[in-house]
């Protein structure tokens, strides 16, 4: 099989352990609410995301279809504003706000959300994020998250994936 192109992504992998007690200080922003992300919207999570390939909307739905992703909605137009999803692995991941709607405090608001159902558990959280992506390296710095691995992420075209 003849490979033509590849892709490397550095990123940082984030730890906190799950004996961290979970948030207290945190409230649902004004006019939304939380919910899974419905599946009429993950086409819009898909095309949002960096690494989508054939059928990773498939991915995304199963994902939201087995109650792993987080979604926050206006309550005056039922519009997707921001996301995030746990992997099959526990993973965080694709942690996304629109741009009209950024810099609104949804992403942190979010990944509260998250984090604090993977604690009650007393699970470890574990994320990555690419190196250059700024906010949400502030954000797991201010929830307390280590850095404990550099990664790096390898992204093959398949001459074979011409769907």
């Amino acid at each position: 099989m003849n490979f033509k192109r590849f892709f490397v992504t550095r990123a940082k992998m984030f730890h906190l352990p799950g004996t961290t007690k979970p948030f207290t200080d945190y409230k649902l922003p004004d006019k939304t609410t939380m919910k899974s992300v419905k599946l009429e919207d993950i086409q819009r999570v898909d095309d949002a995301w960096d690494f989508k390939y054939p059928c990773s909307d498939i991915y995304f739905a199963t994902l939201a279809s087995n109650g792993l992703s987080y979604g926050l909605y206006s309550t005056e137009t039922d519009e997707l504003l921001a996301w995030m999803f746990i992997n099959e692995y526990n993973y965080l991941c694709h942690l996304y706000c629109e741009e009209k709607q950024r810099r609104r405090g949804y992403g942190q608001y979010i990944m509260q959300c998250v984090v604090n159902n993977l604690l009650k558990d007393g699970n470890d959280v574990y994320g990555h994020v690419v190196d250059g992506n700024e906010m949400p390296l502030k954000i797991f710095a201010k929830f307390g998250f280590k850095l404990v691995d550099n990664a790096a992420f390898l992204t093959v075209e398949n001459p074979l994936n011409k769907v």
